[in-house]
């Protein structure tokens, strides 16, 4: 473990405790998905997914991917609606529902959550050409 010297505690229980910016606070290795329409997908971390989150700010809402546990965080002008179905074109943001908000994917859940999300993705066509997105139940 390494800890440099701001974390560094006096062990005083009165007056320890870390000096340290809160918002930069983060757990290793937590991660989060970013896929794309066309099926791309990168792996970033928990915190590029707030940073992402805090730049949608009004525009975002979240749901469900199928029935999995998974979190799609879905930027609002990025919807079409095609024959009252509701279709989302662009990139979307995965991460777990932990019950009580988001969680952190490991290596693992990010592959599961591309996968829920792959089953959901359908091929639309405008003025003859065909493209990707992703149906929102």
């Amino acid at each position: 473990m390494n800890n440099t010297n701001y974390t560094k505690l006096p062990l005083n229980p009165v007056t320890d405790g870390p000096n340290l910016d809160m918002k930069k606070i983060h757990i290793k290795n937590e991660k989060a998905l970013l896929v794309a329409s066309d099926g791309r997908k990168e792996i970033i971390s928990h915190d590029r997914a707030m940073e992402f989150m805090d730049e949608l700010s009004g525009l975002l809402y979240g749901e469900y991917i199928g029935n999995s546990n998974f979190i799609g965080i879905f930027n609002s002008k990025c919807n079409l609606r095609v024959d009252d179905r509701r279709f989302y074109v662009g990139t979307v943001i995965i991460m777990k529902s932990t019950g009580v908000g988001l969680g952190s994917l490991s290596d693992e859940e990010c592959e599961e959550a591309y996968e829920a999300y792959k089953e959901g993705m359908v091929t639309l066509v405008s003025d003859g050409h065909d493209f990707t997105a992703y149906e929102i139940s």
